[in-house]
């Protein structure tokens, strides 16, 4: 469930005021206090814009923590776990696609950079509603199944085993063409 709290907090320590991220998104600063308080539902493309504009997975946005929601475990020393059994997971509304983070869902507020998603697509799925683009690189490997990359000029298919390393602002969508499901781990900075 899209949690608008979460969307809130993620605005302000992006230092992003209702009145900035109206002007960037193009949504009225009326219309996002509304998300926010959970008054109104984003469609998957005003998440898709939100989600470039913070720069966030779309995700993450159905991620956060909740009084019933599985606690990530923190470790000192400089570094943290997410236990297998405490992953977030989330299935994006309009896409029936599974996201499980591997990393912590606003990494970049928990002091690194690193952002990892398992996506499994089930036969037919995208992980996105249309090509995409981002503010920063991502790396996709195939853990299981078959999955099409879909650039604007060509599509790529990928294998088990099979990697591919996409630039900042490539657009961009990967879609399950097999019989089966198919299993993608992403890593972006």
């Amino acid at each position: 469930m899209f949690n608008g709290a979460y969307l809130k907090q993620l605005r302000k320590s992006g230092s992003y005021t209702l009145a900035r991220l109206s002007e960037e998104t193009g949504y009225t600063a009326s219309f996002l206090s509304q998300i926010e308080r959970g008054l109104k539902e984003p469609s998957l493309t005003t998440l898709r814009k939100l989600s470039e504009t913070l720069e966030v997975p779309i995700a993450s946005f159905f991620s956060a923590e909740d009084s019933d929601a599985p606690q990530l475990s923190r470790q000192t020393g400089g570094c943290s776990i997410v236990r297998k059994n405490a992953r977030p997971e989330v299935v994006i509304p309009g896409l029936s696609t599974k996201c499980e983070f591997v990393t912590e869902p606003a990494s970049g507020d928990a002091g690194h950079l690193l952002r990892g998603i398992i996506y499994t697509l089930f036969p037919g799925c995208d992980v996105s509603e249309g090509l995409v683009s981002h503010t920063y690189d991502e790396c996709i490997y195939v853990l299981s199944g078959e999955a099409t990359v879909l650039l604007a000029n060509q599509s790529i298919l990928l294998r088990e085993g099979d990697c591919i390393y996409i630039n900042a602002s490539t657009r961009h969508n990967f879609r399950n063409c097999g019989p089966d499901g198919s299993v993608l781990l992403s890593f972006s900075n």
